[in-house]
């Protein structure tokens, strides 16, 4: 009995127990059931199991188990209607439409944050100041002003440079079909420093000095790894392209504080400079790379300027900050290894001397010129000298004693043009001697130009036996043709005229020097017209090449007229007949259209036009009937034009123009527009009434 009557209750404690040890399991876990609902009538009743545990000093061991029951009858809650929130980006009280924004430095960054958001009510008190704080506004405009003033002042002096003219100039003659060579760890550096810069830009802002340096460190190891090896071909516009990503990655990385990445772009781009494998392009990259090198120098000298302190007008007070910035940049650049690019970077950052001494410039600009020196290739030798001619020029009172001995130097060194090491490069890049020469013309030039400036008739004597006295004088003569002014070219045509004819046998175009002096005689009075024209076509007559003796006789044309009779005219038409009949008729078409032009509107009586008898063979010269008709054409225009009131009764006039109104009207066809047709008809009607 005793046994029937505790074995059910050992069941239920055994069940009890296991459900305890469930429950502490569950809890253990996360799973912990803590509340049971059950439906009784019309209240919900919730039992609420509390399990407490103490423990001891040992986690594995516990007492104190506590178990309680209690119930518990929840308050009946309201349910509550709120309204679905929303994320808006206006703000009530901002006024209906967006703050202008204004155009400046000054406020860049606050009208950026406010004009990004638009407005639903009109504020009134910002609609009293037009939605613009007044000393916000202030600043900004001083800011725009002063950006203004800084951009005016940077397009004239623009202007009024007449370097803007020359790079022109230089870069539309000197191009190149050739593959030009440029290094690729350059721009592939760049690119990645671009990245990392925008990537890491917010964190620039909190971590400035730590990141900064940092930054210059990578840049560093960066640009060591740009070797010589690292070398690309690119065509010519492709290579303008990239010497302009390297001149806005300058400024970016300028602008963006990081001036020492700025210095070594400035650095690479100067590098470029060393290679004259192709020679006939070597001066417009002179003037691509030099850009780059001038925007450089301008970023120094504008931030020295910020620096220092402006008083009164006209007058600069240089503040200590300033000259340790200036001296720490000439510090920088004098670490330079090799010697073109620091020869260049100091050169386009030598105006900032000025900050430190006002005879620093002199001095400095003294010991660059002998640097040059050391140039060993002379085509880069005299670029690098023009563009200290160009620094020294660019100051308010330049030194033209500098400027003197740069030319003096340069005519010192004038026999390593046509040395055995030059000649045996030409040979191996295939380069002939007068293109290489010509290569020469745009640095010459201009160091001659600012040589002269100012300068008196003597002292023009002085450089014109100077550089004539020298062998292959054919470049010099035809920079001293080119930049001397007309009325000194004209008085002294029989001295330049003799200087040419003793060039006939060197390896400068001759054509080239007689087009020149041509030019500077034409509506010029002389002394000895006859001589110099007796000299000029004696000289002219013994060009073979047809397209080099037609430019020349252009260029004499106006004063051959002007100092020849009939006979002379005359022999000089058979000449050129002799000279065409050689070559390729057809090429020459342009240069005999100009010469029967140039007669005929230099002419001052048409009875003497027509009475040579080389004129109409000239004309029949033109094997193409449109080309013959075209050149008729624009012959009675020009009768026309400059001979309104004359009429004429010369048989042999009025045959010669009757034979140019017949090519001009057998030139019409069925294809010939209406219009056209009116207007030959009027012109030959205009000619016949004569």
């Amino acid at each position: 009995v005793y046994h029937f009557l505790m074995f059910p209750l050992f069941v239920i404690n055994s069940l009890f127990c296991g459900t305890l040890v469930m429950i502490r399991y569950y809890w253990k876990k996360g799973f912990l059931l803590s509340r049971f609902k059950f439906k009784q009538k019309s209240t919900t009743v919730k039992i609420k199991l509390t399990y407490t545990e103490s423990y001891h000093r040992q986690p594995s061991k516990m007492s104190n188990h506590r178990w309680e029951w209690c119930t518990q009858i929840p308050k009946t809650k309201v349910p509550i209607n709120r309204p679905k929130l929303t994320l808006v980006s206006e703000h009530p009280l901002k006024g209906m439409s967006a703050m202008p924004s204004l155009p400046g430095k000054g406020l860049t960054k606050v009208i950026d944050r406010v004009t990004k958001t638009t407005t639903s009510v009109q504020d009134p008190l910002m609609s009293a100041l037009d939605g613009v704080d007044p000393l916000s506004a202030l600043a900004a405009q001083t800011d725009w002003d002063e950006y203004d003033t800084k951009k005016k002042v940077k397009e004239m002096r623009q202007k009024s440079d007449p370097w803007n003219d020359q790079k022109q100039v230089i870069l539309s003659k000197y191009t190149t079909s050739k593959k030009l060579s440029m290094a690729t760890g350059i721009i592939a550096s760049l690119e990645r420093s671009s990245a990392a810069i925008s990537k890491e830009s917010k964190e620039a802002i909190k971590e400035q000095p730590t990141t900064i340096r940092h930054r210059l460190e990578q840049l560093d190891e960066e640009f060591e790894h740009v070797g010589p090896k690292e070398v690309a071909f690119y065509s010519q516009q492709e290579f303008i392209d990239n010497v302009k990503e390297l001149c806005n990655e300058l400024t970016q990385a300028w602008h963006q504080d990081f001036r020492v990445k700025a210095l070594k772009i400035a650095i690479q781009c100067s590098k470029l400079l060393v290679d004259t494998t192709v020679v006939q392009f070597y001066p417009s990259k002179f003037v691509l790379t030099t850009d780059v090198l001038d925007e450089f120098g301008h970023l120094v000298y504008e931030r020295l300027w910020s620096k220092s302190d402006t008083g009164k007008p006209h007058e600069l007070i240089v503040s200590e900050s300033a000259k340790e910035t200036c001296r720490n940049w000439f510090y920088k650049i004098a670490s330079i290894r090799e010697l073109i690019p620091r020869l260049y970077v100091e050169a386009a950052v030598l105006k900032s001397y000025n900050f430190l001494d006002d005879c620093e410039f002199s001095s400095a600009l003294r010991r660059l010129v002998t640097m040059v020196r050391g140039i060993g290739d002379p085509l880069v030798a005299v670029f690098t000298r023009c563009y200290l001619v160009r620094i020294a020029m660019s100051v308010d009172n330049p030194d033209k004693q500098l400027v003197k001995e740069n030319f003096s130097d340069f005519l010192k060194t004038y026999g390593q043009i046509l040395s055995n090491g030059v000649l045996v490069e030409l040979n191996k890049n295939k380069v002939d001697i007068p293109n290489y020469l010509q290569s020469y013309i745009p640095a010459v030039e201009w160091m001659l130009v600012n040589l002269i400036k100012g300068s008196n008739d003597r002292a023009k004597d002085e450089i014109v036996e100077a550089c004539c006295c020298l062998p292959n004088k054919g470049l010099l003569l035809n920079c001293i043709l080119k930049s001397f002014d007309e009325d000194y070219v004209s008085r002294k045509s029989l001295y330049f005229i003799k200087q040419i004819d003793s060039c006939s046998n060197e390896h400068f175009p001759v054509h080239m020097l007689l087009s020149l002096l041509g030019k500077n005689l034409k509506g010029r009075s002389i002394a000895n017209p006859k001589e110099v024209l007796e000299q000029g076509l004696i000289i002219i007559s013994q060009i073979t090449e047809p397209s080099d003796y037609l430019s020349c006789i252009i260029a004499w044309n106006s004063f051959i007229i002007s100092q020849s009779n009939v006979a002379g005219l005359n022999a000089l038409l058979e000449d050129v007949i002799a000279h065409v009949s050689i070559g390729d008729k057809k090429t020459f078409y342009g240069p005999l259209q100009d010469i029967i032009l140039s007669i005929v509107t230099n002419i001052s009586n048409i009875d003497i036009l027509f009475t040579m008898d080389k004129f109409l063979p000239l004309l029949d010269m033109f094997g193409n009937d449109e080309m013959r008709a075209q050149t008729a054409r624009k012959i009675l225009d020009v009768l026309g034009a400059n001979h309104e009131q004359y009429s004429t009764t010369d048989p042999v006039t009025i045959n010669s123009l009757i034979f140019l109104a017949k090519i001009l009207h057998d030139s019409v066809n069925v294809l010939t527009v209406e219009d056209e047709r009116r207007q030959i008809g009027n012109l030959i009607s205009h000619i016949i009434r004569k």
